[in-house]
């Protein structure tokens, strides 16, 4: 293959200013009318109508090439100084843009190369032909290296621009997507593109080779998600429902937690759909303003939950995403996470207001944080999360409970989160105490209450949930009615979340506020009592059964009261993990009564998941990340879940090992595997 060369030493130097000198040019010729508008120009790029990429308004560099270059021509970027450019040298870099950066760089692009750093006389034939099996047919060369990101690029008359992929939201998962402006990194747009022949959002992927983590900016280039309940500033905001983003403006600053992580180097690729006001719906009947997100496990329609639904289906769904933001009031970031097979940490919270956010009941509601790596989890965590009291116990954890009270259904699948709690006792060598949660509640519960845990707790949640919904949404309805002369329509269940809420009195807020005082004191000092023998760990098994076609009753017909596994960190601001630990294939099926459980098989194959949810002492967050990711190494346990259907992949068992240890290893994989064997024969016969 003969490959055009071409050395660029005697055209002008590259120069960020020069950028955007064209553009400067023509603002002084241009009329004052046109001058006062803001003109916004964005540039789709299809090849082979199969990969597509964005080109923002502005160069990043004023590059000229010769005159028969052809316009939008992709071109990839390497750097060649201080390194001996040979055939290896090459082949290393160019496969290393395509693994590391595989959601964006492609060999479609590579038909153009450029050389930053090596001379024409320094290429030998055999780098040549390294790079044509690349397919490579144009190598351009600057011996004098200069400032330009390695990488993707496009180039045309204007200069060479940062080459941006395009993919499209299959799972309906984003209600926006969005770019940062060329002008501030802080500020967004609204992506003003969509890709051909696709019925969906078009979300924008910028380069990882493009961006460089540094001290100030340590997660540079992590691409994340950000619930609709957050303000990101440039863009509207529209918490679920169509009536509140129709009333206000594109937001002027974006919210704290979304700030911190943009400031650490995080860029938001789009906001993702939300339960309205982040509040409840659990099926396609219950989304009305917007299409419910779609679950891509299994055979891709089981439930993905909410409240921070979009948020967990994106990220389950979409490998170029690392992580996203959501929010946790009553488990809105750990049910989504339980649904869709993902790490999700609710993190200790003091109470503190969300700045800049349409976040309602904000004396629970938590911004929390979803990710498929547990690794890049405890990254986001340490630089991007502000963990209050956050601090470190040198004696570490040294109780594990398993409360039966949590008990779930199948026999098989507790049996699975049982080991999971055994191994970690055992790794933190302790043992696994299974203390119920009534009966400790029996002996330490204050002398005038005569109820049980259950029962006495049953109201309260939802008591101080939905009279704050109601209050959260005042200046909200009074703006749409001043507004539209009329009230804003919201779903049928967030109708019953306000009507009730609104309905509660006095003396019920009171008892509420006081018996979630009661527990935080009882559960504290009995449960999680930190001492100088070290912290505790609650584990508690978490399994989402339901599906998105399901036909639920009117929300006046729901059972909203009681109190799951989830309210304990809820009330006492307490750290909360869900890890994923077993998924298993099972049949489609559909709920012919709510209690009890019966199960029709439709006789279409889908899979479930099992986590585990685990529970420590406030401000031990990425103490307790460590924790889990050294366990589950130490248990040869995945630390990180597949983006797809399948949210593990399978290994093969080696039942020939060397040593004891690795032989007991192999006992314990084969003892979960007979578990999930149980768990299909169950679901199987349940299906009959």
């Amino acid at each position: 293959m003969l490959i055009r060369t071409y050395h660029l030493d005697d055209l002008p130097p590259l120069s960020e200013n020069a950028a955007s000198s064209c553009y400067q040019d023509w603002s002084a010729s241009a009329s004052p009318l046109q001058r006062n508008r803001r003109y916004r120009v964005t540039t789709v790029i299809g090849i082979d109508d199969n990969e597509w990429f964005l080109l923002q308004q502005r160069p990043s560099h004023a590059l000229i090439l010769p005159k028969a270059t052809s316009s939008n021509l992709p071109i990839v970027v390497m750097r060649c100084d201080e390194v001996k450019v040979d055939s290896s040298f090459i082949a290393r870099k160019l496969d290393s843009f395509l693994s590391s950066d595989k959601d964006v760089t492609c060999r479609s692009l590579m038909t153009t190369v450029l050389l930053n750093g090596v001379s024409h006389e320094e290429l030998g034939e055999a780098v040549l032909q390294t790079l044509g099996t690349y397919g490579c047919e144009v190598v351009f060369t600057l011996s004098k290296c200069v400032v330009l990101d390695e990488g993707p690029h496009f180039y045309s008359d204007a200069g060479i621009f940062r080459a941006i992929r395009l993919r499209a939201d299959y799972q309906e998962a984003f209600i926006l997507t969005t770019v940062p402006s060329q002008d501030d990194e802080d500020h967004y747009e609204s992506l003003a593109a969509n890709i051909a022949n696709t019925h969906t959002l078009a979300v924008p992927i910028p380069s990882r080779l493009h961006s460089h983590p540094s001290a100030e900016k340590p997660l540079a280039g992590m691409r994340i998600a950000v619930k609709d309940l957050f303000h990101l500033k440039g863009v509207h905001t529209g918490g679920g429902n169509r009536a509140y983003r129709a009333l206000y403006a594109a937001q002027t600053k974006s919210s704290s937690t979304v700030r911190l992580a943009i400031s650490k180097g995080c860029i938001a690729v789009g906001k993702a759909k939300t339960v309205e006001f982040g509040g409840s719906q659990e099926s396609c009947g219950d989304w009305i303003d917007y299409s419910y997100p779609l679950n891509c496990r299994g055979d891709g329609y089981i439930g993905a939950t909410g409240s921070s639904t979009g948020s967990a289906a994106a990220l389950a769904a979409y490998e170029y995403l690392d992580i996203t933001i959501g929010t946790d009031a009553g488990g809105s970031v750990r049910d989504p996470a339980t649904a869709q097979g993902l790490f999700g940490l609710r993190p200790t919270h003091d109470g503190s207001v969300e700045i800049e956010a349409i976040v309602p009941c904000q004396r629970f509601q938590r911004s929390g944080f979803l990710a498929r790596d547990l690794v890049k989890l405890g990254q986001f965590v340490n630089h991007a999360a502000d963990i209050p009291f956050a601090t470190r116990t040198e004696r570490g954890f040294n109780r594990v409970m398993f409360p039966p009270d949590y008990a779930i259904d199948i026999s098989a699948a507790q049996t699975l989160c049982k080991i999971f709690a055994q191994d970690l006792a055992a790794f933190l060598n302790t043992s696994l105490d299974e203390t119920s949660f009534e009966i400790l509640w029996e002996t330490a519960k204050p002398e005038t209450i005569d109820h049980g845990f259950f029962e006495y707790f049953d109201k309260t949640f939802i008591t101080l949930l939905a009279n704050d919904y109601w209050k959260d949404a005042e200046t909200f309805r009074r703006d749409y009615e001043q507004a539209y002369s009329r009230r804003p329509y919201v779903c049928p269940v967030t109708q019953w979340l306000w009507e009730f809420g609104s309905t509660r009195t006095a003396d019920e807020l009171r008892q509420a506020d006081s018996r979630v005082s009661q527990h935080n004191e009882w559960f504290t000092k009995h449960v999680l009592g930190l001492s100088s023998h070290g912290a505790s760990l609650v584990v508690t098994p978490e399994c989402y059964m339901s599906r998105r076609d399901e036909y639920l009753p009117h929300p006046a017909r729901r059972s909203w009261f009681g109190f799951d596994s989830n309210l304990h960190a809820s009330f006492a601001g307490l750290p909360s993990l869900v890890v994923p630990a077993e998924s298993w294939n099972s049949c489609l099926f559909q709920w012919q009564s709510l209690h009890p459980k019966v199960w029709t098989c439709v006789g279409w194959p889908f899979r479930q998941e099992l986590c585990a949810n685990t529970l420590a002492n406030a401000g031990l967050d990425s103490q307790l990340i460590e924790l889990v990711l050294s366990f589950l190494r130490h248990q040869c346990l995945p630390t990180e879940v597949n983006a797809g259907r399948n949210t593990f992949t399978t290994k093969p068992i080696n039942p020939q090992h060397s040593s004891q240890r690795q032989q007991e290893e192999t006992d314990k994989i084969l003892h979960r595997h007979d578990s999930v064997q149980q768990l299909r024969n169950i679901t199987r016969t349940h299906s009959q």
